[in-house]
C-alpha cells in the first residue's frame, strides 16, 4: 500500500515537472494554451487513477460484501431474538406492576379492616394474577390481633382484688378469648367474601391472642 502510494505521487510530480519544462521551452504563441490544457488533463487523470482502479476491480467490492455478510464480523440479530427480548421485558414490566398493585391493595385492606373491626392488623397480603387483560385477586392473607377496649383498660387500671377461684376461672377466660377470636375471624372472612368478592377458600385469616 505504501509503495503504491509512492508510485502514484511520483507520477504526479513527474507530470508537473514535464509540464513546467515544456512551458519553458515553448514560445509564447497560440499553441501554448493547448499544451497547458493537455498537461493539466494528464495531471488530473493521474490524480484520479486510484478511483478508476478501485471501480474497475470487482473483487474488492465482493470482499466488502463478504465482510458485511460474515456473521463473525457483522452479526445480524434475528427476529426470533428480538421477540424473545421483547417478551422478557414485557414479563418484567408486568411483574413490577403486579408487585406495586399488591402492595397498594394490601395497605388499603389493612386500613379498611382496622377501621371496621376492633383489631390491630399486623399483616395484610394480597396476591394477584392475570385474568385475561385484568388483574384478579388470587389469595388474601390477614394476620390480626384483637384490640383491647377502653372499658377493659379502665378496669385493668383499677386493679381489683383478685379472688382465686382455681383453674376453672382461667379455663373459662381462655374459652371466652377463643370464642372472640373465632367470631372475629368469621366476621373478617364474611366481610372479605361479600365486599371484596373473594371466595372463602382463597381467604386465610389468622387471629392471635391479645
Amino acid at each position: 500500500m505504501v509503495s503504491w502510494m509512492s508510485d502514484w505521487l511520483k507520477q504526479i510530480v513527474l507530470l508537473v515537472l514535464i509540464a513546467t519544462f515544456i512551458d519553458l521551452l515553448l514560445p509564447n504563441n497560440r499553441l501554448d494554451r493547448y499544451v497547458k490544457l493537455v498537461m493539466g488533463l494528464l495531471i488530473i487523470l493521474a490524480m484520479l487513477s486510484p478511483v478508476f482502479q478501485l471501480l474497475s476491480e470487482d473483487h474488492d467490492l465482493r470482499s466488502f460484501a463478504f465482510l458485511s455478510s460474515n456473521p463473525a464480523l457483522s452479526r445480524e440479530v434475528s427476529m426470533e431474538e428480538i421477540k424473545q427480548k421483547g417478551e422478557a421485558l414485557k414479563q418484567e414490566q408486568q411483574q413490577w406492576i403486579r408487585q406495586e398493585a399488591e402492595a397498594r391493595i394490601g395497605e388499603q385492606l389493612k386500613d379498611e379492616l382496622q377501621q371496621r373491626f376492633q383489631a390491630e392488623v399486623e399483616k395484610a397480603d394480597v396476591k394477584l394474577k392475570m385474568d385475561g387483560n385484568e388483574q384478579a385477586i388470587e389469595g388474601i392473607l390477614v394476620v390480626m390481633r384483637p384490640r383491647s377496649s377502653p372499658a377493659s383498660q379502665t378496669d385493668r387500671s383499677i386493679e381489683p382484688v383478685e379472688i382465686n377461684v382455681g383453674k376453672s376461672g382461667d379455663i373459662a377466660k381462655e374459652k371466652d378469648q377463643e370464642a372472640n377470636r373465632k367470631k372475629l375471624q368469621g366476621d373478617v372472612m364474611h366481610y372479605l367474601e361479600n365486599h371484596w368478592n373473594v371466595p372463602k377458600e382463597k381467604i386465610h385469616v389468622e387471629v392471635r391472642g391479645e
